[in-house]
């Protein structure tokens, strides 16, 4: 028999990783064993992914052109929340 996890939302672990649902965070509970002073009890931070601090996966590049002329600039970050990116000149 297979167990189906009836709850979908994500977890914040205690350890600051973000499990996709609460029965993920139980099977590394138990895969981790009896917890000690080297490996605490991992437990529900909060409900919802980890707060993850803004990474950025693709920076700017250096882009000229003439003056007045409309310019494109891209950048790509990852965070939870979602961060903002704005420019400045």
């Amino acid at each position: 028999a297979t167990c189906q996890c009836q709850v979908k939302d994500m977890v914040c672990g205690s350890d600051g990783l973000t499990y996709p649902t609460i029965c993920s965070l139980n099977e590394e509970t138990l895969r981790r064993g009896e917890p000690d002073k080297y490996n605490p009890q991992l437990t529900i931070a909060n409900w919802g992914p980890c707060n993850e601090g803004p990474n950025i996966i693709t920076p700017p590049k250096d882009i000229t052109g003439p003056l007045g002329a409309n310019l494109t600039l891209s950048c790509e970050v990852k965070g939870f929340p979602a961060p903002v990116i704005t420019w400045k000149f």
